[in-house]
């Protein structure tokens, strides 16, 4: 007969190990929420920081990555818009964003059609004549 005095030890060491379970499933989900909490907000962080950037950005680079000149409050150089935002590209000349960004984007058309390097010291007008003279070449050859 057991009396209150009285302990099953095989039911104390399965309570025992029932206990030991739940602290370490218990601790491995602790560490596992704070990893998830962790990563999420890291990545929570990094989208923020890029939105920012991407915003920033839109206001102070151009298209082609470059940063605009410092701006103004004036009256436009080109078409005589006044404007809180006019930019100084020379020491007489502001533009309004819109005039800007004619100005900028002609110029660097110009600069890379002007520059614009085939092969060691050729430019586009040169490719094109050896080009038409490789072809008349081809065509001579192919006659019977």
């Amino acid at each position: 007969m057991i009396t209150v005095a009285q302990a099953d030890f095989t039911m104390f060491a399965q309570n025992i190990m029932l206990l030991i379970a739940f602290l370490i499933f218990g601790g491995a989900a602790i560490v596992g929420f704070i990893s998830i909490w962790t990563v999420s907000k890291a990545l929570i962080w990094q989208w923020r920081q890029n939105r920012s950037w991407k915003k920033f950005a839109a206001g102070t680079l151009r298209a082609d990555g470059k940063k605009y000149p410092k701006s103004v409050e004036a009256f436009c150089s080109r078409c005589g818009k006044y404007d809180r935002q006019v930019y100084m590209v020379a020491a007489s000349i502001e533009l309004c964003p819109p005039c800007y960004e004619d100005h900028w984007r002609t110029e660097e058309f110009a600069k890379r059609s002007a520059t614009s390097v085939i092969g060691p010291g050729l430019t586009s007008e040169a490719s094109d004549k050896i080009d038409s003279a490789c072809m008349n070449t081809r065509r001579s050859i192919l006659r019977p």
